[in-house]
C-alpha cells in the first residue's frame, strides 16, 4: 500500500511539474529508433535499439526498480506470428533509503528483437514503430516519452549496419526457442532424452536397468515387451505428471524448473532411504516377496510388470536433476508455449528416455549375448549394490545443504542403522519355511524399526544453502587449486564485465551431477586455473541447490529451465556466451579465448 501511495504522489507532482515546464525549452531525456540492418527480407529476425540518451544528473527507472516508475517500451502489432523480445540492459544500483532503485544514466541502448511480417513486399518498406515512456528525476521528477519508427528498405536479402550491429552486440537465443516448430522441439526433446542415458545422474538407476535386461535374456518375446512398455509407462506417466506441475507452477507465476523436486528435504531424505533400502536388497541382505514364492507364475508375471514401471518412475525421478544436450532448449519451448505443448515434448523426452529399452525388447538377439540367469547375476547385483549406496551417500551430501541441524550426520546414521536393522530383521524372520506367527512378527519388528529411522532422520527446518561467498576477488591468487566462487546476485555479472571484468557465471545445484562432474574436470586441470589466475578471471556461482526464484527467472531469461548452465560475460559484449552442457578443458580455454578478443 505504501508503495502504490508513494507511486501514485510522484506521478501526480510530476504531471503537475511537467505542466509547468514547456516541453521546448528543457527535455532531459532524448530517444530515438535505431537498426542493426540497413535493409530487411520478408520473415527475417530484425534487431533494433532504443537508444536513451539522459541530462547531466537526470536518470529514468529500469525494470526491478521498487519505487521509480519503470521505463516501459512497446511494439506496435507487426502482424508476425512471434512477439517482439526486449533486451533491458543493467541497471545502475541507487540507494534510497531502505531500497534500491534500478537507474539509467547517460547513454542506453536497449535492444529490441523482433520478426518482419512474411507478407512485406520485395522493393518497399518496413516501418517498425516503437512507444517509450519513461519518467525523468534529479531533484524533482519530469515524466516523458515517445513515439518512435524507422524506416527501413525491404530487399531479397537482408543487409547489416555494421556500426549499429557492433554498438548493439550478441543477443542471447530466443526464450524457449521462439521460431521453433513443436515438432521440431519433440524431435529435440527425443534426441535429449536419448542423451541422458548418459548422463551421471542416471548412473544410480544403471544397475536396475542392467539387472532387469538381464534377466530379460531368459524371457520369451512377450515377457520381453511386457517389461519393457511397463518401464515406457512409468517413465511417461512421472514425466507426464512433472509437467503438470510446472504448468501449473507457471499458470500460478512462480518460478520453477527441471529437478525441482530435489529441493525438497523431504523428498531427499525419502530418496536417501529408498536407495539404501535397494543397496541392502541388492547386497543380499534381503529378499523382496520370499515368502510369496508359491504365489504361481501369473503373479510372477504381474510384479515383473510392476517392478518394470516401478523402475520406469524411479529412473525419471533420478534423472530429472540432470540437463543433456538438445534437452534444455526442447523443455525451454515446452514451458513457455502451450499446455499441449508441454505434454508432447515431456512424452518425447519420456519416448527417448526409455528408446534403449524398447530396442532390447525389439531385438531380442541383442540379449542373446548375454549368459543364461545364473550365479553371475547374484554376483552382479552385489557389485551394482555400489551405485545404490554411492547414491544415498549423495542425497545426505545434498540434504546436510538443506537443514539447518548441527547433528545431522549423526541423525543420518542412527536413521541408516535401523533401516539396516529392519531389512536384517525381515531377511532373517520372513522366509517360507518360518512359522506364520515368525513372519508377521518379523514384519511388525521391521516396521517399528523403519519408522525409528523417519523418526530420527527425519529433516529439521529449511534453510537456503549457504551463499558461496560475498567478497568480490578474482577467482585464482597465489598458488590456490580450489577457485574462490562469489555468490551470485542478480545483475552482478554485468556490472563486474561493465567494470572491464571477464566474468565465468555458474549456474548450479549440488543434485546435478553433472555440475559437479564439470567442475571437477575444468578446475583439475592447471592449464585452466593458470589461465584463470593470469587473466584475473571471476566466478560468480548461482547455487540452486534450495529454490531461488532469482535463479529460475535468471535461467528462463537465457531460455533455460535447468542446470548446469555456464555463461562467459565479457567488457563490450551485451549477450554473453553460453557454454554446452558438458565441459573440457578444451572448450573452456577456447571459450575464454574468444571472450578475450
Amino acid at each position: 500500500m505504501f508503495r502504490f501511495t508513494a507511486r501514485f504522489l510522484v506521478a501526480f507532482a510530476s504531471l503537475f511539474v511537467a505542466t509547468a515546464l514547456r516541453a521546448d525549452e528543457f527535455n532531459p531525456v532524448s530517444a530515438r529508433l535505431v537498426s542493426g540492418a540497413s535493409a530487411v527480407a520478408p520473415g527475417d529476425t530484425v534487431v533494433l535499439a532504443v537508444e536513451m540518451v539522459h541530462a547531466a544528473g537526470w536518470h529514468t527507472y529500469g525494470p526491478g526498480s521498487s519505487e521509480g516508475m519503470p521505463t516501459e517500451i512497446d511494439v506496435a502489432d507487426l502482424s508476425s506470428s512471434e512477439k517482439p523480445e526486449i533486451f533491458w540492459p543493467t541497471a545502475a544500483v541507487l540507494r534510497v533509503d531502505d531500497s534500491d532503485e534500478r537507474i539509467y544514466e547517460g547513454a542506453v541502448l536497449v535492444p529490441i528483437r523482433l520478426r518482419a511480417p512474411k507478407d512485406l513486399k520485395i522493393g518497399g518498406v518496413f516501418r517498425p514503430e516503437v512507444s517509450v515512456s519513461w519518467v525523468a528525476c534529479k531533484e524533482m521528477c519530469i515524466p516523458g516519452g515517445a513515439k518512435l519508427a524507422i524506416e527501413l528498405p525491404v530487399e531479397a536479402a537482408a543487409r547489416t549496419n555494421s556500426e549499429w550491429a557492433a554498438r548493439i552486440g550478441d543477443l542471447p537465443p530466443r526464450n524457449g526457442g521462439s521460431g521453433m516448430t513443436l515438432w521440431f522441439a519433440a524431435i529435440l526433446g527425443l534426441l535429449g532424452g536419448l542423451i541422458l542415458n548418459l548422463m551421471p545422474c542416471v548412473f544410480p538407476v544403471i544397475g536396475l536397468k542392467v539387472f532387469s535386461m538381464a534377466k530379460q535374456a531368459g524371457q520369451n518375446r512377450r515377457e520381453s515387451w511386457t517389461g519393457a512398455l511397463a518401464f515406457l509407462a512409468g517413465v511417461l506417466a512421472t514425466l507426464w505428471m512433472l509437467a503438470a506441475v510446472l504448468v501449473a507452477a507457471k499458470g500460478a507465476g512462480a518460478a520453477m524448473g527441471w529437478g525441482f523436486q530435489l529441493q525438497n528435504r523431504f523428498v531427499i531424505f525419502a530418496g536417501v532411504l529408498l536407495f539404501f533400502i535397494l543397496g541392502l536388497n541388492m547386497l543380499g541382505v534381503f529378499e523382496i516377496g520370499m515368502g510369496t514364492a508359491g504365489a504361481g507364475g501369473a503373479l510372477e508375471g504381474r510384479s515383473g510388470a510392476v517392478g518394470a514401471f516401478l523402475s520406469g518412475v524411479l529412473a525419471v525421478v533420478v534423472a530429472t536433476p540432470c540437463s543433456a544436450p538438445l534437452l534444455g532448449t526442447a523443455m525451454g519451448y515446452a514451458l513457455v508455449g502451450t499446455t499441449a505443448a508441454a505434454f508432447v515434448v515431456f512424452g518425447a523426452i519420456g519416448v527417448g528416455f526409455a528408446l534403449p529399452y524398447l530396442m532390447f525388447a525389439a531385438f531380442p538377439g541383442i540379449l542373446r549375448a548375454l549368459p543364461r540367469p545364473g550365479m553371475w547375476m547374484v554376483r552382479l547385483k552385489m557389485v551394482l549394490s555400489i551405485f545404490m549406496f554411492a547414491t544415498a551417500a549423495y542425497l545426505v551430501w545434498i540434504l546436510a545443504a538443506l537443514t539447518d541441524s548441527r547433528l545431522f550426520y549423526a541423525r543420518m546414521a542412527g536413521a541408516l542403522t535401523a533401516v539396516t536393522l529392519a531389512a536384517i530383521v525381515y531377511g532373517r524372520m520372513f522366509l517360507p519355511h518360518r512359522s506364520r506367527v515368525v513372519r508377521i512378527a518379523g514384519i511388525v519388528i521391521a516396521a517399528m524399526l523403519l519408522v525409528a529411522a523417519a523418526v530420527v532422520g527425519w529433516p529439521s527446518a529449511s534453510k537456503v544453502a549457504a551463499a558461496t561467498d560475498d567478497v568480490v576477488a578474482p577467482a585464482f591468487v597465489g598458488d590456490e587449486t580450489t577457485p574462490h566462487l562469489i555468490a551470485w546476485k542478480s545483475g552482478l555479472p554485468e556490472k563486474l564485465a561493465a567494470d572491464g571484468h571477464v566474468v565465468w557465471v555458474d549456474f548450479t545445484a549440488r543434485w546435478c551431477a553433472t555440475c559437479q562432474v564439470n567442475k571437477a574436470v575444468v578446475f583439475s586441470s592447471a592449464e585452466v586455473r593458470e589461465y584463470f589466475r593470469e587473466h584475473r578471471i571471476y566466478i560468480v556461482e548461482a547455487d540452486w541447490t534450495a529454490r531461488d526464484d532469482g535463479i529460475a527467472r535468471e535461467l528462463a531469461a537465457h531460455g533455460r529451465q535447468a542446470v548446469p548452465l555456464n555463461l562467459i560475460y565479457a567488457p563490450g559484449r551485451l549477450a554473453p556466451y553460453e557454454l554446452p552442457t558438458i565441459l573440457t578443458p578444451g572448450i573452456v580455454l577456447e571459450k575464454l579465448r574468444n571472450a578475450a578478443k
